[in-house]
């Protein structure tokens, strides 16, 4: 489970850094960078989800396979609270996408 979450953050960083990459001054919020963003966004909520719900999925996975006809969910809080920070990561990809669109609608008018 850690070796999957860790393949996912990684890869969401590696999704920042390139977003990082093609920021220049004169575009700033370009599609490419935009584009980057919502896919570390995106990454990074599927690391949250993954880290939530893959514990559950073993606990009823061992319940199977020991044959008990039950099984005890629990979740913690601070999993559940990780999902908060990405959410608002997609409010501000969101916001880049409307900077974008302003800014070619600028340059166009100009």
């Amino acid at each position: 489970m850690a070796a999957l979450l860790a393949l996912v953050t990684c890869a969401a960083l590696v999704e920042l850094a390139r977003m990082l990459g093609r920021v220049r001054p004169e575009s700033l919020f370009s599609s490419a960078v935009t584009r980057h963003f919502r896919r570390f966004a995106g990454l990074l909520m599927i690391a949250a989800v993954l880290r939530v719900l893959l514990p559950a999925a073993a606990s009823l996975w061992l319940a199977a396979q020991s044959g008990a006809h039950s099984a005890s969910l629990e979740f913690s809080g601070d999993d559940l609270l990780s999902i908060l920070p990405v959410a608002v990561f997609f409010f501000v990809a969101r916001l880049f996408d409307q900077a974008a669109q302003l800014e070619d609608d600028q340059r166009s008018i100009v």
